[in-house]
């Protein structure tokens, strides 16, 4: 489908990208080809995690494969900004994702301006854009996680069309995976396993992250990257997920990501501090090695630690410039 043209944007600003690479902990068979092209998908309604397009990403450890991270990262958007173009047939669809796209925009703010911006895409623009449409399924919303390169369509179907689900969607596209599958999961989730639909194990996977962006941030049972507590049932009534404090709930709904988009996409508003490596080494962001020198954003001024989001020798340390 060839998205249509949009309204002239801002040029892109320079690339900010992390490599995340996601593998499970518990391998289980599933449902979902991750070489399978979006037609394919569509013609079965199935989707990685119920609306996750892998696009050839492949994020669990598969024994026949080997073990080990199966996708070299995600890429983020340059600069926190994701050209769009939308092609929506119902106008309340496009009125959720207008709510949404102003939420995140708003809520991701720092003092010191925008960290996340959805522009329109017009050609010339930018390659890489995310065409927003409602005319794919019926019911089915999917998006990729990241940026894919070129054109990567994000639906919102029927069951999709209110502003929690479209912001969950938004923030697939923006590099996030779903919260109950984060690693360390465990500490505050139980997955009962008695009660998953049969072959959909692995979508209670955990993950482990094998490259440097370790998250920290503690377990948000109220993230809107949170599915339900009773998704993938075997039957009517019954809990799939499990919370191990009684006073913790899930909705889907709440915008608990502010920092973690800070934190992606390197837009604290924070000075600059240098991440250095053994002499005569100096970082590479590109290669993820030591080799020159890079800079990225500090929250605080006294912030004296390695970099969490690189591949960095433990000697290495941070400075202010």
């Amino acid at each position: 489908m060839v998205p249509p043209s949009g309204s002239p944007a801002r040029a892109p600003l320079a690339v900010a990208a992390i490599a995340v690479a996601a593998v499970a902990v518990r391998a289980a068979p599933c449902p979902y080809d991750a070489s399978a092209d979006l037609n394919s998908l569509l013609d079965r309604v199935a989707f990685y995690e119920g609306d996750i397009f892998l696009d050839g990403m492949e994020p669990w450890a598969d024994p026949e494969r080997g073990p080990g991270p199966m996708e070299p990262g995600v890429q983020l958007w340059p600069g926190g900004v994701v050209y769009y173009t939308t092609s929506v047939y119902d106008s309340n669809v496009l009125l959720i994702l207008n709510i949404s796209i102003a939420d995140i925009e708003s809520r991701t703010a720092t003092a010191a301006g925008p960290c996340i911006r959805f522009e329109p895409w017009s050609p010339g623009v930018s390659e890489d854009f995310l065409f927003i449409t409602d005319q794919l399924t019926n019911s089915c919303c999917f998006s990729s996680v990241g940026r894919r390169g070129g054109n990567q369509t994000l639906n919102i179907g029927i069951k999709g069309n209110n502003v929690g689900n479209a912001k969950h969607l938004l923030m697939h596209a923006l590099g996030f995976w779903h919260e109950h599958s984060r690693p360390g999961r465990d500490a505050d989730i139980e997955v009962l396993w008695d009660n998953v639909t049969e072959g959909l194990e692995c979508f209670f996977d955990e993950y482990r992250n094998e490259t440097e962006f370790v998250q920290t941030d503690p377990y948000d049972l109220t993230s809107v990257t949170h599915i339900s507590l009773n998704t993938w049932a075997r039957e009517r009534g019954q809990d799939t997920l499990r919370p191990r404090s009684p006073t913790n709930e899930t909705d889907g709904q709440m915008l608990a990501y502010p920092d973690d988009c800070h934190k992606f996409y390197k837009c604290s508003g924070g000075r600059d501090y240098v991440c250095c490596c053994p002499l005569p080494l100096v970082f590479s962001a590109e290669e993820s090695t030591c080799d020159h020198e890079w800079h990225v954003p500090c929250d605080t001024p006294d912030q004296e630690s390695e970099c969490p989001q690189h591949h960095v020798p433990d000697s290495e340390q941070c400075k202010y410039s």
